[in-house]
This record gives C-alpha cells, structure tokens and sequence, in this order.
C-alpha cells in the first residue's frame, strides 16, 4: 500500500539516522568545546571552523591528473597525480603509523599498514586563513579526509573530482559499513595492499554523502583500479593499460568510460588515410586525457628508459605537460562562475614508486617546484609511533650549485 511504502520500518530508521547526524553536526557547530565556553570570541572561531569544514566538504572540487606509466625495460611501477584546485584550501602530508584505531562517521577499523597522504591543512574564508588540521568534529575529522596517499605496501589511492558522481545510500541498520566518500582512501590504504582486495571489500560497504568524485588505484604489481559511482551504482574498471582497451590514465568528467572511448575514436582517427590528429592544448579534463595518452604513448613505444632516474624524469616531462600554471590561465576551468573557482591551477604534484619493499613518494609543490623524496621504509610507522607532519611549502626551494664547479 501507500501508506506501507512511505512509512517502511528500514526508511524510517534511515531517516532518524540522517536526523542524528544532522542534529549532531549542528550541535557540533553551534557548541565550542567546554575550554572555549568563557570566551564568546574564541567560541566563534570554533563555530566558523567547524562550519567551514562541514561547508568545504559538500563543495569542494578536485580537478586533477593521474597516470600510470608502462615500462617493460625497468622494474619499476611509477604513477604520477597532479591536485589542481582554487587557492583557498591549502594541503598537510602526514605519516601515519600501523595499528592506528579509525572512527568514521560509524564506521570503524584498525589500520594495517603504515602509509603517508595528504589532508586538508588551511581553508581561506572570511578573510582569514583557517587551520583545519586536527580539527575533530566527534565522529569525523580532518585527517579522516585523504585526498592521496601511498602505504609500505606499495597500493596507492588518490580522489579526483568527477561532477557526475551519485553515491550509494546510507545504511542505517549496518552502521559499521557506511563508508564516507571522503574517507575512501583512508580505509583503503590502511587495509588493503591490492586493488583486488579493494575491490572485494567495495562490495561489503555502501559508499555515501553527496561529494563529487571517483578514485584511482594502484598497486605494486601493476594494476590500476578506477573506482565510480553513477546513479547510486558502483562502477569498477580495472584499467588494463595496455593502450588499447585500457591507458592507465584518470581526469576528471566525463566519466572514464566515455574517455576510454574517447582515446580509442582518437586512436581511430590517427590510422586514417590523411591523418592529422593535433595534440589538445587546454587544460579541461578529456584534452589533459589525451595530450598524457599522446605523450605517455610516444614515450612507452619509441623512447623506453633504462635505468631508474631516466625513468623518472620521463614521468616528469609528460605531468609538466597538465601542470596548471598559477593564475585565471585560458583553458582551464577558472572564473568567478566556475566549479574550481577563481585560479584554478596545479597546487602539488607527486610520484609514486609502487615498491611493497621501498615503496617512495616523490613530492613538488606550487612555489617548490623540487622534486623531493619520501622512502616510506625510513619512516617510523610501527604501531604506537605518533602521526608526524609536514608542510609541503616549507623545505628549501633550490638546489645551490655554485660551488660544484671544479
């Protein structure tokens, strides 16, 4: 009947679920912690942060690049991701160590590996810069939020944004396996060593909130895993790149099976009798698809390295060609009217070595354009380490090689 179908038993606990978080997170806003309540100046700032991050979360976008390079001379598995946003959040690596207790909107875990990612650090609003990091709202902090990241194991997991995003609903009758959005890669590094178990373990959980964006997997042994979810629906490509059914490449929207076929009606084009295919300059998502494709391609068929550092630096020259300069740069998803808002651009870069016995973290920034090295193996991510910090902006910017001359 009608009436059943409204007032089901299931949707009636959902939405007393939904209205506990939604009571709660108010409450969060509106209530400063009990060392703040003597000072109403004090008690604002907590409820400015607490609103922005909650705020930030439902808008906030990611327009970035990720790729998985091919090289069959060389035992080494690279990937490459660029984050471009707005210059309003700014951005924290941390180490977290194994054994560290997870508690996430209801869900909880135990991590099992060790790994480094980055988490929102500063928001600019309200004419000032805002600290999120180590902001806790209860159920959900910053940190829960990791946008990239690489475990000991070598598996490494990074959101992008994808416009056309639908997650799953909540489940309120199994609170322990609602996995928010924006904690994917988190669970993930901190569970898993392969994209096979991954994607196993996708199918225990319901993946919700409202965000808009689809995640790239990578792990030691090669493999590459798009994760969506469109119309409520999860979606699991396991990316082949063996550029023809698969290229090892992830941006933004369209979804990746219409940039796939994109790729392949380029492909198509190129085998034509009076073939003249231009390389696509601009910085929307499906021209930096193709112009990685085109590059990542060249370089794999003509031009494969021979030793780690050649390895390297070919990685580099084909992610300078989608770094976004700082700037409203033409070609690119900037302006006042736009979902990156204004200044869109390239605010850090990383690499990642997909080693389960040295997996490394090659890192640069927006105003630190060195390349600089994180080996996960020297860090100390035993259980019971504390988490460390580091500001991606603040190591020296250059190498001096004044006195190198000889």
């Amino acid at each position: 009947s009608l009436y059943w179908s409204i007032y089901r038993p299931h949707v009636i606990v959902r939405h007393i679920y939904s209205l506990f978080l939604f009571v709660f997170f108010f409450l969060m806003i509106r209530r400063p912690p009990r060392s703040t309540l003597s000072s109403s100046s004090a008690a604002s700032d907590v409820y400015k942060r607490q609103l922005l991050v909650l705020v930030w979360i439902t808008v906030s976008s990611e327009c970035c690049s990720h790729f998985l390079m091919n090289y069959t001379k060389v035992p080494y598995t690279l990937s490459v991701r660029t984050m471009d946003l707005g210059g309003s959040l700014e951005w924290t690596m941390h180490s977290f160590p194994r054994g560290l207790n997870s508690h996430v909107l209801g869900m909880a875990w135990t991590s099992k590996y060790g790994y480094v990612g980055f988490t929102p650090g500063t928001l600019q609003a309200l004419n000032t810069r805002i600290p999120l990091d180590g902001l806790n709202l209860g159920l959900f902090s910053a940190r829960d939020v990791v946008s990239d990241g690489l475990n000991e194991a070598g598996l490494s997991c990074g959101f992008l944004t994808l416009t056309e995003a639908k997650f799953e609903k909540l489940n309120p009758l199994k609170p322990n396996h609602n996995l928010f959005s924006y904690s994917v890669c988190k669970w993930a590094l901190e569970q898993f060593e392969t994209v096979e178990q991954v994607a196993d373990a996708l199918a225990g959980v319901q993946v919700w909130w409202g965000s808009k964006l689809h995640f790239a997997l990578v792990d030691a042994d090669q493999n590459m895993l798009v994760v969506e979810y469109l119309d409520g629906e999860r979606q699991l490509r396991f990316d082949s790149n063996d550029d023809t059914h698969g290229f090892g490449i992830m941006t933004n929207e369209p979804a990746y099976d219409w940039q796939i076929r994109n790729v392949q009606h380029l492909e198509w084009k190129r085998t034509l009798a009076r073939s003249a295919v231009s390389i696509p300059g601009n910085f929307y998502p499906d021209e930096r698809f193709l112009r990685v494709h085109l590059m990542k391609q060249a370089i794999e068929r003509t031009a494969q390295p021979v030793g780690y550092r050649e390895a390297v630096a070919k990685a580099v020259a084909i992610v300078n060609t989608v770094t976004v300069p700082m700037g409203d740069i033409p070609g690119t998803d900037s302006g006042s009217g736009s979902g990156e808002g204004s200044g869109d651009h390239t605010q850090w870069g990383v690499i990642r070595q997909h080693d389960r016995s040295n997996a490394t973290y090659l890192l640069r920034s927006q105003t630190n354009p060195s390349w600089r090295r994180i080996e996960l193996g020297q860090l100390d991510l035993d259980q019971g380490s504390p988490i460390k910090s580091m500001q991606i902006e603040d190591d020296p910017w250059y190498l001096d090689v004044t006195n190198n001359f000889r």
